[in-house]
């Protein structure tokens, strides 16, 4: 039962960052409340496992206090906030990052989760950046069924509507990926099909052209989000 309920939660915080990836990032109410789902039903399930299992034990890890300590300062920070109703979004999101980040931290020990959760990201790192260099060779101005905006043109985001935010994502997948490469005791087949996962991420990372905007475009967006915010405040 511990080994079913720890594979169990492995699963669904592997297919919730899977479906946050593939569906923009999760950024829209729609997807962030099926990742929400998917981490509170992980939640519940890790209860469930400290419950019923005698032998799981709570790790300290000294991470978790800096982590939580953010948390509750966003939350300080946000009761005195101008903008209420963003601002709780905002520790909303922070509250479900470090949530998924201690189910993670306290369930997935297994060699076996390890590995699968090193294939996943790998695999979707790979597809991505295939993704986004099918975007930037056709011209395309869509993002799956959705169009984009017309200010990131020539430069390819995969499944995010922001090309930074796919960049930062390869930047975060990238390294493992060639750790397993060139590194990992593992056969030759599992060692080039991450070579070739972290070939793709490569090519999806240079066709996004991430911080090649110029200076002067920078100025004019920094300007339009200035006025957006003080209309918000003034209203």
């Amino acid at each position: 039962m511990d080994d079913a309920m720890e594979r169990g939660i492995a699963t669904l915080i592997g297919v919730a960052a899977c479906f946050a990836i593939v569906l923009f990032g999760a950024v829209r109410a729609t997807e962030l409340a099926g990742v929400t789902c998917m981490a509170g039903a992980a939640a519940m399930m890790w209860i469930a496992r400290m419950w019923i299992g005698g032998s799981h034990r709570w790790i300290l890890h000294p991470v978790l206090l800096p982590v939580l300590g953010f948390v509750a300062f966003a939350a300080w920070r946000a009761s005195g906030s101008d903008v209420a109703y963003v601002a709780w979004q905002e520790v909303w999101l922070l509250g479900l990052y470090a949530m998924t980040m201690v189910l993670a931290l306290q369930n997935m020990h297994g060699q076996g989760v390890l590995n699968a959760s090193a294939w996943a990201a790998s695999i979707s790192g790979g597809l991505l950046g295939i993704y986004a260099m099918a975007q930037y060779l056709g011209e395309s101005e869509s993002v799956l069924w959705l169009a984009r905006p017309s200010q990131y043109w020539r430069r390819a985001g995969g499944t995010f509507v922001n090309p930074n935010h796919h960049a930062a994502l390869t930047v975060l997948l990238l390294p493992m990926a060639l750790a397993h490469a060139f590194l990992a005791r593992a056969r030759l087949v599992v060692r080039v099909i991450h070579g070739y996962a972290a070939l793709m991420m490569l090519g999806g990372l240079a066709v996004s052209m991430s911080r090649g905007r110029s200076e002067e475009h920078t100025s004019e967006l920094q300007s339009r989000q200035y006025l957006v915010c003080r209309l918000l405040l003034e209203k």
